[in-house]
């Protein structure tokens, strides 16, 4: 349909034949044109009107017109260029070796111009008349009429072609022999070699047992050969062939090369017709070779290489590693699932759906083979025949780990390094070099250049430079920042410093590199090095700063296994008992005087928990995002609309001349703008700059555009939620003769005797540097005891003296572990000598481990909890054993026949602005959820509190109890079944009285695997008593429904903050390791912040996004005007409208965010109806405008016979289509356009303040405003000669009364001399671009932003709201 209107419309239009009151229109006269030079044999052959004077006594005329001392003629006139001869191709006609007469003259022609090349007959006719010649016998005299000479269209047989063809057949039969030699090479049996293994130079045994199989990598080994190497520098020669002969190309085109012709040519390929049909033809058949070359990226990592057995010893190794699926959520949408349905066998036929990487093989010391992928060590195997990674098994209980005290060998030390690697996070950092190569092979890359090089082709080398030089600096700026990222998780990975390691049973000292697991190290305090090694505390105790780890501000103290037989993981003791990489240790305390601390290496390198974060970094999840996904379809979309467009242009210009390619191929860059892939990171990086200055870092920035959809929000109670410490109560203890529960005290005084020694001593604190350190509820209960630690051995306590205590000493500690929810002390009196065992921990664990409790025990600690109370209980007994036999007996026996001392209480009190961004998060359409290890009755009380749970909601608890669900009313106490309480849910729910479900973790576990709490996400608001593996499934099961947001201060909660989709790192210290953000202000407003310039960055990078397919449709319809026409713009035209592309869609992106969070989320849905109709709606609007302004020319008296006819205009030379009215108000018209749809995309949004308060776009677009005003309203000047546009020859605007600028062109390529507008008609269309303006806004602002847009989500959306 397009092309049959495009087609059939010229029909209506004719030219210049009558005029609006339908009389014939009068020849068209152009003014004082420029005459051809006249040349002669002789001066005195020269016309009496053109003849020059005679030359001085002694000079001779020459060729270049100029007088010439000389003995004679020739000798006079050596050298001088004659002024009477064409260019190479082009003839006189007649004669030759003639010298010029004057020039200079004028006359005035009625024809219209003939094509450049052929001469104007009409022109040279009305010259030879004015001075005097016959234009029928010009032979001596005559006019200087440079002509084509005997062109032909190069048939393809030339010499350069035959060589071209050679070239390619070369190539294609070097790439077929080179596939069927590796076909038959790689069915080659292998070749069983006796290893090293085999041979007994290495127990074979003893590297199995510690090795750890991947099955989810392949190995394969690859080797190089002459051949294979030969056939990759061929297609690196090719592959420079094709760039070398596109420069050989654009240079011909401009007649680089005319001086070297071979064909008495002005050009290589004789003439431009014949060059641009080469030119086409080598960019097709580039094109396809580079794109074979993308596709094939992954075959080509080893196509050039000859498959090795593995036992052969390959030069090197392809490593597969199957992708893990992507994180993905549901409402993608329909669109991105069928993408994914097209993109997965595509992915298949490609490889990309298997990661491919290739890597050098590398020999250890004792010859072993091995590779290092992802900065781990993996060592051939050739029992398995495959590569692995090894570790050694230490122990798998504490006392197996202590019986590693003894240390490592030498030889057990080397074998080790060579197994496991050096101490070091190793991974290569990309070159400049390599970088610039990754970044610019892309699919996206290749076609900006493959445009570019038609824009330096084809005279339109302005914006090529500009646009080449942005292409490549923002491609080298990503380079340099990449660089830059890569070289601070090197810093961040690195560590080297010496290390004092038992070696031989010899203290020696190291470097830090040369750690093995098994290898017994001293820990000593220092600030000036980080832990290298994951260790666990042999001996002594330490205090360290785990801030860059986790991101916990308070010092964590750490003490040594105990032998004890239990079984260790890092997972239950790392809290207590290790020390990780990365930390700082700040003190230390030896058990013993002049005894060094001692600790036993577990992990180096990539396997420490600092090697796992950097690798997450370095190797990120996939995620998925609608944005990105539906960009794979748009992409192609706007490429087939782009080729429609471009044989609708050719249809347009009714010829079959090459040049017609090229006008399409402009349409094609113009609809699918080379700039689209970076509006989106543009946005988010000057969020990410935002962000930072409120204290909020950044570490991936294609979380920030994720975060713009967060719709669930979860936060940790404990330092997110509340304040970080946490206050002291009181203690109510329990009355050991009525065993009932006393009321709550305060004053340490009034306590019982077994209270004060349970304070005093059962905790885990230390000292560092004078400061007490440990868990917060350990210290705030020491210091509600006034006791001071002793600075020399912290286990002996030194109670106030009036307390009437004695000082303590603690014989034994057991940790507290969450796997275990208590820890417990054996303490003796040193001044009794009596000995206690105290237990502390949970209520509920406490009654698990005492056989009896008062009969308000749990009723007690529940209403303490209700009040927002942590309850921490205490059961004690007095031990009636001996010294030796207390530091003997099992754990179990120590505290079995424990009873109940009491509880100690303390209250977390809530950060003074948690409601009220709880309050906003809400009102910007975020649901809040918590997610604590905290009990669930003061997680209640907190919620209630901030707000999180509604004074009217109904609260029910859902606990796991005697391997049985139990549910709850909070308030009335009634228990009920699940099947109950799904019914309540189902028929209950109102948005006024909403039920409100809190699960505990022991629930949550369990109903988990079931499918239930998935179904119920929705209706539980709180998950307390929540383990940190707990809150990383919690978060995954919101992010299977939801973009999610995870909120917490780092420490236990670190794995759900690096799972969510958007993690939040409330924290002063260094956490940005753990999250994707981290904010230094331990604010919940940074939450607010984030979501607000996400959202910001969302809708101006769609913004952006819009401005650019705008541009590119309102071009291409304007272009199909133009070219019914046969008209074009001039170039200082093109060169505003693409050079202020750049600054004007950046200034979109710099709007700020609104004030405050709105009930809806920016779209991201490129395809939506929403981006549609924001797209379709101005489009329709610039056309329906442009048929307007049109329509108001055609009714112009000084337009109707003053049409521009381009029956003979020489499309190549495009800039010269410019000159004539149609040309002029379309150029006017267009540039308005474009400018007023980026104004119209400023108003602003629910997410971003627009309109003025965006001071950079204000100024970009008054100053390209004014600039186009000025072109219009004025008359002819400096700025609109520049433009051709109200401008004219010299003579032209001195006969229309006009002043003549000093830039007026000499020659105009229009009947008239001139383009000049009527001012009535500059008005007129000045009027016209501002109702323009004024439908573009109105329609952003009611339909897209406003009323409409309101009304049709209420008529059609079906979308089920979230409850917030």
């Amino acid at each position: 349909m397009l092309l049959f209107l495009t087609v059939s419309a010229r029909t209506w239009h004719p030219v210049n034949q009558f005029d609006l009151q339908g009389n014939q229109c009068p020849a068209l006269v152009r003014l004082n044109q420029p005459c051809p030079l006249v040349c002669a044999s002789s001066i005195a052959q020269c016309p009496q009107q053109v003849r020059p004077a005679e030359c001085p006594n002694g000079q001779f005329y020459c060729p270049d017109g100029t007088c010439k001392s000389g003995v004679s003629l020739q000798s006079a006139c050596a050298g001088a260029k004659p002024v009477c001869s064409c260019n190479h191709g082009f003839v006189y006609g007649f004669g030759d070796n003639l010298v010029p007469c004057l020039g200079g003259q004028l006359a005035n022609v009625t024809s219209l111009s003939q094509n450049v090349h052929t001469g104007d007959a009409p022109l040279v006719a009305q010259c030879a008349q004015d001075v005097g010649l016959n234009i029928n016998q010009m032979t001596n005299p005559l006019m200087l009429q440079c002509k084509p000479g005997s062109s032909k269209i190069l048939s393809g047989t030339e010499p350069e072609f035959v060589l071209f063809y050679t070239v390619l057949s070369i190539q294609f039969f070097i790439l077929m022999g080179f596939y069927f030699y590796k076909a038959h090479k790689n069915t080659v049996g292998e070749v069983k070699t006796t290893s090293m293994f085999a041979q007994g130079l290495m127990e074979m045994e003893n590297v199995v047992a510690g090795s750890k199989k991947q099955s989810d990598l392949t190995f394969v080994g690859y080797s190089p050969n002459f051949l294979g190497t030969f056939v990759k520098f061929s297609v690196y020669a090719t592959s420079l062939m094709w760039i070398a002969l596109f420069i050989v190309l654009v240079g011909d085109y401009y007649e680089a090369f005319s001086s070297i012709s071979y064909r008495d040519q002005a050009l290589l390929f004789v003439d431009h017709n014949n060059l641009s049909r080469v030119f086409v033809a080598l960019w097709h058949l580039s094109l396809f070779w580079f794109i074979g070359l993308l596709l094939c990226a992954e075959y080509l990592k080893t196509a050039f290489l000859v498959k090795t057995p593995l036992t052969q010893h390959p030069l090197f190794v392809l490593v597969k590693k199957n992708v893990k699926p992507p994180i993905r959520y549901q409402g993608l949408g329909p669109i991105v699932e069928w993408i994914h349905a097209v993109e997965r066998p595509f992915r298949k036929w490609t490889k990309s759906d298997v990661q491919r990487t290739i890597v050098p093989v590398k020999w250890t010391d004792n010859g072993s083979l091995f590779i290092e992928f992802e900065c781990v060590r993996y060592v051939f195997d050739p029992a398995s025949c495959t590569f692995e990674p090894f570790d050694f098994e230490l122990g798998k209980t504490s006392t197996a780990l202590l019986a590693n005290g003894g240390g490592l060998d030498q030889y057990e030390a080397t074998r080790r390094i060579n197994l496991n690697g050096p101490n070091q996070i190793l991974f290569e950092i990309d070159s400049f070099v390599s970088g610039l190569f990754k970044e610019f092979t892309g699919v996206f890359y290749l076609y900006q250049f493959m445009m570019l090089i038609i824009w330096w082709y084809y005279a339109y080398y302005y914006m090529a430079i500009v646009l080449t030089a942005v292409v490549i600096g923002s491609g080298v700026i990503k380079v340099v920042v990449s660089h830059e990222a890569q070289q601070r998780v090197v810093q961040m990975a690195t560590y080297n410093h010496p290390v004092t390691v038992l070696r031989d049973g010899q203290w020696e000292t190291l470097d830090s590199t040369k750690l093995v697991p098994g290898d017994v190290i001293q820990i000593k305090p220092s600030n000036e090095f980080t832990v290298s090694v994951d260790v666990v505390l042999l001996s002594g105790d330490a205090v360290v700063d785990e801030s860059s780890l986790t991101g916990e501000a308070l010092p964590v103290a750490k003490s040594s296994i105990k032998s004890d037989g239990a079984p260790f993981s890092v997972e239950a003791h790392g809290k207590r008992n290790c020390i990780f990489a990365g930390c700082h240790v700040l003190e230390t305390q030896p058990e013993k005087t002049g005894v060094p601390v001692t600790a036993l290496v577990l992990a180096t390198g990539a396997g420490t928990q600092r090697g796992r974060l950097v690798r997450d970094i370095l190797f990120p999840a996939e995620i998925v995002f609608v944005f990105i996904e539906q960009l794979k379809l748009v992409v192609p979309i706007l490429l087939v609309w782009g080729i429609i467009m471009l044989f609708a242009s050719m249809s347009l210009l009714e010829i079959g001349d090459i040049d017609s390619w090229f006008y399409g191929m402009f349409t094609i860059s113009q609809i699918l703008s080379p700039l689209l892939p970076a509006v989106l990171v543009i946005g988010q990086s000057i969020s990410a700059q935002r962000l930072a200055g409120k204290g909020i870092m950044c570490v991936d920035f294609s979380r920030i555009t994720l975060a713009a959809k967060v719709s669930v929000m979860c936060f940790d109670k404990t330092g997110t939620m509340t304040k970080e410490g946490l206050d002291f109560v009181g203690s109510q203890e329990v009355n050991q003769q009525t065993n009932g529960f006393q009321a709550v005290r305060k004053d340490f005084d009034t306590f019982s005797t077994a209270m004060k020694l349970a304070m005093l001593s059962c905790h885990s604190l230390s000292l560092a540097a004078g400061q007490i350190v440990g868990n917060f509820v350990d210290v705030e209960m020491f210091k509600a005891t006034g006791a001071a630690l002793d600075a020399v051995t912290p286990s002996r306590i030194y109670p106030l003296s009036f307390s009437g205590v004695n000082t303590l000493q603690i014989i034994r500690r057991f940790e507290f572990v969450h796997a275990h929810a208590y820890m417990s002390v054996v303490v003796q009196d040193q001044g009794t000598g009596k000995l206690y065992v105290f237990l502390k921990g949970s209520f509920e664990k406490i009654k698990s481990l005492v056989q009896s409790t008062p009969e308000d025990y749990v009723t007690t600690a529940e209403n303490q909890a209700r009040r927002g109370c942590y309850v921490v209980a205490f059961a004690f007994k007095e031990l009636d054993v001996s010294l030796q036999e207390a530091q003997d007996l099992p754990r179990s026996e120590l505290e079995s026949g424990c009873a109940v001392l009491g509880l100690n209480l303390f209250r977390n009190e809530l950060k003074p602005d948690t409601r009220d961004v709880l309050e906003k998060l809400r009102a910007g359409a975020v649901r809040p959820v918590m997610i604590t290890g905290d009990h669930a009755l003061t997680a209640i009380f907190i919620a209630q509190e901030c707000g999180l749970v509604g004074p009217d909601a109904q609260v029910c608890l859902v606990d796991y109890v005697d391997n049985k669900i139990v549910c709850a009313d909070y308030q009335s106490k009634d228990t009920m079944e699940l099947s109950e309480l799904e019914n309540m849910l189902y028929h209950s729910y109102t948005p006024t009285q909403p039920i409100e479900l809190v699960v505990t973790g022991a629930a949550f576990r369990h109903l988990h695997g079931r499918g239930w709490i998935q179904a119920h996400l929705q209706d539980i608001r709180i998950y307390a008593r929540m383990s940190p593996d707990d809150k990383v499934n919690c978060v995954r099961s919101q992010m299977a429904q939801n973009i999610t947001g995870m909120c917490g201060d780092g420490g236990n909660d670190a794995g759900a903050l690096k799972q969510a989709h958007v993690g939040v790192a409330i924290s002063e210290a260094e956490s940005s390791v753990v999250a994707h953000f981290s904010s230094s202000n331990r604010s919940l407003e940074c939450c607010v912040d984030l979501l607000r310039e996400a959202r910001c960055s969302l809708d101006v990078g769609f913004a952006s996004y819009k401005y650019l397919l705008i541009y590119g449709e309102t071009l291409a319809f304007s272009g199909l005007a133009e070219y019914y026409f046969n008209v074009n713009m001039s170039q200082m035209t093109w060169v505003l409208i693409d050079g202020s592309t750049v600054p004007v869609s950046w200034a979109l992106t710099l709007a700020r965010p609104s004030k405050a969070l709105t009930s809806t989320r920016p779209t991201a849905r490129l395809l939506g109806p929403e981006t549609f109709f924001s797209v379709a709606g101005p489009v329709l609007i610039n056309i329906l405008f442009t048929i307007i302004t049109l329509l108001a020319l055609f009714g112009q008296s000084f337009y109707s016979c003053h049409q521009f006819d381009g029956a003979n205009a020489d499309l190549r030379r495009w800039w010269e289509l410019a000159d004539n009215y149609e040309g002029a108000v379309l150029s006017i018209l267009v540039m308005y356009q474009i400018l007023h749809s980026a104004a119209a995309f400023n108003i602003g949004s629910k997410y971003r303040r627009g309109g003025f308060s965006n001071l950079a776009f204000v100024i970009s677009y008054g100053l390209v405003f004014t600039i186009i005003s000025l072109v219009l309203l004025l008359d002819p000047n400096i700025m609109s000669c520049s433009f051709r546009i109200n401008c004219g020859t010299p003579a032209a605007l001195r006969s229309l009364g006009y002043s003549v600028p000093y830039n007026a062109p000499l020659t105009f390529f229009n009947a008239s001399g001139h383009n000049v507008i009527p001012m009535s008609f500059r008005i007129v269309l000045f009027l016209i671009s501002l109702g323009n303006l004024l439908s573009l806004m109105l329609w952003e602002y009611l339909v897209i932003l406003g009323p409409v847009r309101q009304w049709v989500i209420n008529r059609w959306s079906k979308k089920i709201p979230l409850r917030l």
